[in-house]
């Protein structure tokens, strides 16, 4: 099908479904502009009419979606208070989940500190000090270290060690067509700058295609005779 015989409209939605989030840059959006010219003959003489149209051939819609980070209140039930250092233990933190601790402001409060203070129950001189009774800590990557720095209240193992990593993060990238007017073809560089399908390209043509990105550089064609040169392509760099 000629790409400049109809007017269509074919959206692509990138959407990330991270546990953390997803970036994704040189997202291009395909503006095609064609000139039709129609010349008809009517009744006496004749009359030229030149139409220009301008079909969009393909659309980037970007669409990023992050998943909440998760909260958890430090104790359970219990709430920030003695014995509490093993509650960390089979649990799963992400940097940027939330620790909420609760407890009674005039008994206790909540000291964010490096690993000797946890270690010795020794306060740094410019440690973060908390003392709502509700505090709502994020986390760091990394180990993220708390106690209380009441007298004996860390030696009794009021104090927790949490562990929070990055989480990992995929992309998809839905395409949303007519089959039988176009498809996508997975290519290289190459394939991309030249609108050829490399041998073994993976094609896809349900007009619903749903394609995991991998990290860095995807490129992307419609393999239909003139619509990659008429600009049905994109190159998307996942990070």
């Amino acid at each position: 099908m000629d790409p400049t015989s109809k007017a269509q409209v074919t959206l692509i939605y990138i959407k990330a479904t991270p546990l953390l989030g997803c970036i994704i840059t040189t997202v291009p959006y395909f503006l095609f502009v064609a000139e039709l010219i129609e010349k008809m003959a009517q009744g006496r003489g004749s009359a030229a009419e030149t139409v220009i149209i301008g079909i969009t051939l393909l659309g980037l819609m970007l669409h990023c979606e992050i998943v909440n980070a998760a909260t958890y209140t430090v104790g359970d039930s219990g709430g920030w208070t003695f014995n509490v250092a093993n509650w960390p233990k089979g649990k799963s933190f992400k940097a940027g989940d939330t620790l909420i601790f609760k407890y009674a402001s005039s008994a206790h409060n909540v000291v964010a500190v490096d690993r000797n203070g946890y270690s010795n129950c020794k306060t740094p001189r410019g440690a973060k000090v908390y003392k709502s009774g509700n505090d709502q800590i994020k986390l760091a990557k990394g180990q993220n270290y708390f106690i209380c720095n009441f007298p004996g209240h860390c030696e009794s193992t009021m104090k927790i060690a949490v562990n929070a990593v990055l989480a990992a993060h995929f992309c998809v990238a839905v395409f949303k067509y007519i089959p039988s007017t176009q498809n996508v073809v997975v290519v290289d560089a190459n394939g991309y700058t030249s609108c050829k399908t490399p041998t073994g390209a993976k094609v896809y043509t349900s007009g619903n295609d749903q394609i995991t990105l991998a990290k860095g550089q995807n490129y992307f064609i419609c393999s239909f005779s003139g619509h990659c040169a008429a600009g049905v392509k994109i190159a998307v760099n996942a990070l």
